[in-house]
């Protein structure tokens, strides 16, 4: 049991500690217990010689005599003594593997762009303080990662604390709407659509409408104004006045986002199909890559588009008499 495998471990240490002390880093050390664990030989077989990818090893020391050893220098070393230094340091351990964790999160992240590393680190920090208190609070047990690929998926929000932040943060939340944009925004990020944001969907999500240029952060305000986003009962609660103009006002706002639209483009695509909106979220823009092409956008919900860009301007709602304006 660990007994045993605390006992060849240090006796392995005890036998090299010489060419240990003398490594000049953890690389070197690595490649020495690596050598000497590559010649380790049964003596009991017939041929004990020992190869590695076809080539000859050099002998180091049996199984035999690796356990013997262990076994004579390190017989005070018990299974109750492993287990006391396990509590002892559990929390030690338990710290070192989530620092670990949180330096590959915010490394795997940093090359995205939207923040930089001091603050990734600072704003997975207090993700992670909310959320473990959350779960201490209805005790529940902590998320993990699906796979060792994604340390990311370790630190999951919910709408409710998303919205705090994206209020907080955001400079498009600041209007009578941020609410509103905040679901839709949510919506539109939760790419598994499992309820939660984990936390590169939230980087993602607070980076495109706060650091990134102003060019950008308008484009997401347009995808945010699209079908299925943007529903068309929240439509109908603000009662628009349709005209023919709109969709002059609309094709000129298309344009200025560099959309390329065409009819064959339009009639393919799902108006209500989130994968499309969320193709645009992901798309960077590469000289392999070409331009993600949206649909144009409805006289109404153009309208809603420049009540929302209106009320981040004037920082107050748009009165009925200019709203009735915008579709003159």
């Amino acid at each position: 049991g660990a007994k045993v495998i605390f006992q060849v471990a240090l006796s392995i240490l005890e036998m090299n500690q010489k060419r240990l002390a003398c490594c000049r880093d953890d690389g070197e050390a690595m490649q020495t217990l690596c050598n000497y664990l590559s010649g380790i030989y049964n003596e009991e077989l017939e041929q004990s010689e020992v190869y590695k990818d076809g080539d000859k090893m050099d002998k180091s020391v049996s199984v035999q005599e690796l356990i013997n050893n262990g076994y004579k220098k390190f017989k005070s070393v018990t299974s109750t003594t492993i287990e006391n230094l396990r509590v002892m340091h559990r929390l030690k351990v338990v710290q070192s593997l989530e620092d670990g964790n949180e330096k590959n999160i915010v490394r795997s992240l940093v090359s995205d762009n939207y923040f930089s590393s001091d603050e990734l680190m600072d704003l997975l920090k207090f993700v992670r303080e909310e959320v473990f208190s959350i779960q201490k609070r209805i005790q529940i047990q902590p998320t993990k990662a699906e796979t060792p690929m994604e340390p990311y998926e370790t630190y999951k929000i919910d709408f409710y604390l998303f919205e705090k932040m994206f209020i907080a943060i955001s400079p498009l939340a600041q209007n009578n709407g941020a609410n509103n944009l905040a679901v839709r925004l949510f919506k539109l990020m939760d790419m598994n659509d499992d309820g939660f944001l984990n936390f590169r969907e939230l980087t993602a999500a607070l980076g495109l409408t706060s650091t990134v240029d102003v060019s950008m952060r308008l484009k997401m305000l347009y995808l945010l104004h699209l079908p299925p986003l943007l529903s068309d009962d929240l439509l109908s609660l603000s009662d628009p006045i349709l005209s023919e103009s709109g969709a002059e006002y609309a094709s000129d706002a298309a344009e200025y986002f560099d959309i390329n639209i065409s009819s064959d483009t339009i009639n393919e695509l799902n108006l209500n199909d989130l994968k499309l909106l969320r193709h645009f979220v992901n798309w960077k823009q590469t000289s392999k890559t070409p331009q993600v092409c949206l649909p144009s956008m409805s006289e109404d919900r153009f309208v809603a588009l420049c009540k929302t860009m209106y009320g981040l301007i004037e920082n107050v709602p748009i009165s009925v008499k200019k709203s009735k304006k915008l579709y003159k």
